[in-house]
């Protein structure tokens, strides 16, 4: 079959080759190309991937129907210089041809290139291989440019990197914030490792109790708690990760050496704990009238009605020291039911009987500073320890 057989079995451009005028180029007519053009004419043609070829000095080309889509008008384009072809694009493609002429295979990836599609213009992105071709002496004769259209996975990758961005700052935007509310919060706030050592304190914390993060960071959190509290690191961590946060009242030291009595909300994470929490004050619940309409404060109304009558009962500084005594009391009342809740049945008995007496002195305390009569007042139950026994008691409550 000779060469111009072989173009009129193939189809569009085949047909299109063959009707061409090649003795008005430097390739001359088809009958006289040598083998090696034949070759690679017949190679292209069969190929379903987007090929061109250009030949001799002139670099005219010929391509396969494939090619042909990616050009506005192909019919015209036969013949033309490779150069002429991709004359916006030359700065690139080039140096890269001039290469391939030189016997160097070159590539040259996700290529933009301008195309009219429908009357539009678009952006199109192809990967170009350039390979040369060698005439029957070895000699390079022209280059075999094989072009993939890599437009969609360009556009796709564009895309994930537009999303990842956004993302990012979405993420950026969230710790930014995060950062500020840890900043700005009033409630204490701090986060542990998974063993319930200090790894992060907010400021309020430090406004709190005093301690500082080079004070605290690396030390577990239950350094800062009375001995009684044993069980007060085990409790920071007793829920699985991703339970839901439970509450945990627990007295803390502050950096000056007393205790404050604490309220948080404990989330545990795979390898961390976060905790928010509150210094709080604990005060005897105010009785209410029935209608709803609070009582006034003990000592209020005979204080009151002693200012009506001229004749005040009592300074302004000792109601405040009673005031303060009173919640002193209440303070003292809390730790102990703290204390009953992980002590064991020997230790309740003592602990109980603290109890009573504490509440006692809230009653006492409570009447002295409204000057009422304490007869029928609750008197702590149990016996009271002798001199000798307070050092066995004691002994048993700290073990």
């Amino acid at each position: 079959m000779t060469q111009q057989e072989r173009l009129a079995a193939e189809p569009a451009m085949a047909e299109k080759i063959q009707a061409f005028d090649w003795g008005s180029t430097s390739m001359g007519p088809p009958s006289r190309w040598p083998w090696p053009l034949r070759s690679a004419v017949d190679a292209l043609l069969a190929s379903s991937m987007a090929q061109c070829l250009a030949w001799g000095p002139q670099m005219s080309t010929l391509y396969n129907d494939a090619f042909a889509d990616l050009l506005r008008d192909p019919a015209l384009r036969l013949g033309m210089g490779f150069n002429d072809i991709w004359q916006d694009a030359w700065s690139a493609i080039g140096p890269l041809a001039h290469r391939a002429y030189h016997g160097r295979s070159t590539l040259l990836e996700d290529f933009q290139v301008p195309l009219e599609r429908d009357g539009a213009m678009q952006q199109r992105y192809f990967t170009l291989c350039n390979s040369p071709v060698r005439d029957e002496h070895g000699m390079v004769r022209g280059i075999l440019v094989t072009v993939v259209d890599t437009t969609r996975r360009v556009l796709r990758e564009q895309q994930l990197s537009q999303d990842v961005a956004r993302l990012q700052a979405e993420r950026d935007r969230q710790a930014a914030e995060a950062q500020r509310l840890w900043r700005l919060s009033p409630d204490m706030m701090l986060v542990l490792d998974d063993s319930g050592r200090v790894s992060a304190i907010n400021p309020a914390f430090t406004q709190a109790l005093g301690w500082r993060e080079t004070d605290i960071v690396g030390q577990p959190l239950g350094c800062l708690a009375p001995p009684e509290q044993t069980r007060f690191q085990a409790q920071l961590l007793r829920l699985a990760p991703g339970a839901a946060p439970w509450e945990l009242d627990a007295l803390l030291r502050t950096r000056s050496g007393e205790f404050l009595h604490t309220r948080w909300k404990v989330e545990r994470h795979p390898q961390k704990v976060h905790a928010w929490g509150q210094v709080v004050t604990v005060d005897a619940p105010q009785p209410r009238l029935p209608d709803g309409e609070p009582l006034a404060r003990p000592g209020e109304a005979a204080h009151e009605q002693g200012v009506r009558t001229g004749s005040p009962t009592r300074h302004a500084a000792a109601d405040d020291r009673m005031h303060a005594l009173n919640n002193q009391l209440h303070v003292l009342v809390a730790n102990l039911s703290l204390l009953e809740r992980t002590a064991t049945e020997p230790q309740l008995r003592y602990i109980r009987n603290a109890q009573q007496a504490a509440r006692a002195s809230v009653e006492l305390a409570t009447a002295a500073w409204a000057g009422e009569p304490v007869q029928g007042l609750t008197q702590a139950q149990g016996p009271a320890p002798a001199r000798g026994s307070q050092r066995d008691s004691r002994a048993l409550i700290d073990s």
